[in-house]
Formats: C-alpha cells, structure tokens, sequence
C-alpha cells in the first residue's frame, strides 16, 4: 500500500511539473510574439 502511495505521489508530482513546463512554454511563446509586434512597430 505505502509503494502505492509513493507511487501516485511521484506520478501526481511528474503531471504539475509538465503543466508547469507546458505553462511556460506557453508563455514564452505570447513574449515572442509581443516582442516581433513590437519590432515591427519601430
């Protein structure tokens, strides 16, 4: 029972670091597109 729980706590803390990375990702890719737009602007 307790490898179980070590289990779904190693898998549950695997899926909140790939949303975050997936977040970030994200995120970097909004930046990049505000930064070309400001570029463009000049």
């Amino acid at each position: 029972m307790l490898d179980n729980i070590e289990a779904s706590r190693k898998r549950l803390g695997l899926s909140c670091y790939q949303a975050r990375f997936k977040f970030l990702e994200d995120r970097e890719y909004e930046l990049q597109e505000v930064i070309k737009a400001l570029g463009q602007v000049k």
